[in-house]
């Protein structure tokens, strides 16, 4: 019976140690994907949207309670066609080269597209950063620096330590059974 016990709490200590959490998410819907489509397509004078900018949308539209109707695509598709037009006709290859008043017409445009689905485009003109907010103010994307988390990776010490408690419940297991651990 003890072996039993001991092999079951071992089972349960090595799943526990490799084990990852994973996260539900609502997935994304035939007009999301046909949004997300778009944006990949998009090109105007080879300027692309990059795959961090890619990602940060697929991540909205997996969120719990985002769920794009396809009227909104539609408009959303057709704001991004206007923006991506638009920058065509300026001729430039990077937001730095258009003028102050080209930046507007095209931010205004991206605001738009934005409020269709309820999201808040902001511009910092001082760090040259894009914001977008939820209607209840929540940071959905920013094209700030990506900062990586770092510190300690406990799994290697959590391996360790359920591979040693092992070993210490196979030698209780063979003591008992050699009858070395007698009262």
């Amino acid at each position: 019976m003890f072996k039993r016990i001991a092999a079951v709490i071992m089972s349960v200590l090595m799943i526990s140690a490799v084990a990852f959490s994973a996260s539900a998410a609502s997935g994304i819907n035939d007009n999301e994907q046909k949004l997300i489509d778009a944006y990949k397509s998009a090109n105007a004078n080879g300027f692309t949207f990059n795959d961090y900018t890619l990602n940060q949308i697929e991540i909205y539209f997996m969120r719990d309670g985002v769920d794009i109707t396809a009227e909104q695509a539609d408009q959303v598709i057709a704001y991004l066609n206007e923006a991506v037009s638009y920058f065509s006709s300026t001729g430039a290859s990077s937001l730095d080269a258009l003028s102050t008043q080209q930046k507007q017409h095209l931010l205004e445009v991206v605001r738009n597209g934005a409020a269709v689905v309820g999201l808040t485009v902001n511009y910092d003109a001082a760090n040259k950063l894009f914001h977008v907010y939820t209607a209840d103010g929540e940071l959905v994307f920013s094209d700030a620096a990506v900062i990586k988390t770092t510190g300690a990776d406990y799994t290697p010490a959590i391996i360790t330590f359920a591979v040693v408690l092992m070993l210490a419940c196979a030698a209780v297991v063979t003591a008992k059974k050699k009858g070395l651990m007698q009262r």
